[in-house]
């Protein structure tokens, strides 16, 4: 017995040595830089968690809870056993974040020289929000990897007097509320209208369903691996469009008023996404967007609501591989 027991503690001794040799191998090689105001635009830096400012009001919460799902499972494959405390986790999720140029955040150098990155809200409330089975870790010793893809900060025509009117015009915000509500006010502020940190977004329920339906293929994202045998029957070839999934949320918003009574917030979606077949394919989706002049092939607009069948475990979707007609 005593044997056993010596054999299981050596064991988990190696997982751990194993464990701490890895995170600090894959924190020393290739590790970029830190962000600073200097970083050139196209140059890769690393940015802590909490210095990342928003372009966002708001995230569909339940996206983001799938999100954290799958951020867990990874967390745990890296650290392979050994138990949880703050500073592995905080160390595996860098590891994550690493791994994956997908996750890499676009950052634009205001005029203030801070950085506001223009995607991966809903990655970074899942890790901002990410608890296991140990005390909560340190969000300053989480970095996300990131590319300067804009610098305003020394452009003379450019100051926090009208900095978030020009990320709104040139695509690099979105200025809605979690109601699909335009943003109308003058904003001056360091963070304008938008949270302070990935920990305060509010949530969007019909973003939550535009990622049901983006992942069944009602429209045609770019890079979707399982849409594209839909994409090539229907000969769709999209680009991405600027806050695609919110176009289309504010769509469905629109049309699909969200469901009366006691169910929670998963059971409502469904009871709408059954809807959505009919609504994605129809004249008004793609007049929807031509009114605002959004091209609809660069949107994906599916006219012929060929879809994926989605199976749902709680309220993460899986697409199968069985394609249904409208």
């Amino acid at each position: 017995m005593l044997k056993l027991e010596g054999k299981r503690m050596l064991k988990r001794f190696f997982s751990v040595v194993i464990l701490v040799v890895g995170l600090v191998l894959a924190g020393a090689v290739g590790a970029a830089p830190l962000c600073t105001p200097q970083t050139p635009v196209g140059g890769k830096c690393e940015i802590v968690l909490g210095d990342v400012h928003l372009t966002q009001t708001s995230v569909g919460k339940v996206a983001v809870a799938c999100k954290r799902l799958s951020v867990d499972r990874q967390v745990q494959g890296i650290l392979n056993g050994a138990t949880p405390t703050p500073d592995n986790v905080a160390a595996a999720l860098n590891e994550y974040l690493a791994a994956n140029d997908n996750r890499i955040l676009p950052l634009v150098i205001g005029p203030n020289k801070k950085f506001y990155t223009t995607d991966h809200h809903h990655l970074g409330t899942a890790v901002w929000t990410y608890k296991g089975n140990y005390n909560d870790y340190d969000h300053s010793k989480v970095r996300f990897q990131a590319q300067i893809t804009v610098d305003w900060s020394n452009t003379a025509d450019i100051t926090m007097d009208n900095f978030w009117e020009k990320m709104a015009a040139a695509n690099q915000a979105w200025p809605y509320d979690n109601n699909g509500d335009k943003l109308t006010g003058r904003y001056t502020s360091e963070d304008g209208p938008y949270p302070q940190s990935f920990g305060q977004t509010k949530n969007d329920k019909y973003r939550s369903l535009s990622r049901w339906v983006r992942e069944s293929c009602l429209y045609i994202k770019e890079g979707k691996e399982q849409c594209k045998k839909i994409a090539n029957k229907l000969q769709i070839t999209p680009n991405k469009g600027d806050f695609e999934e919110f176009v289309w949320a504010n769509y469905l918003r629109k049309n699909l008023p969200w469901p009366k009574g006691k169910e929670n917030e998963i059971d409502k979606l469904k009871e709408i996404y059954k809807k959505t077949p009919e609504k994605m394919a129809s004249k008004d989706a793609k007049a929807f967007l031509t009114n605002l002049q959004y091209d609809p092939k660069k949107y994906g607009y599916n006219k012929k609501g060929m879809h994926l069948k989605l199976v749902f475990d709680g309220g993460c979707e899986d697409p199968t591989h069985k394609i249904i007609d409208k």
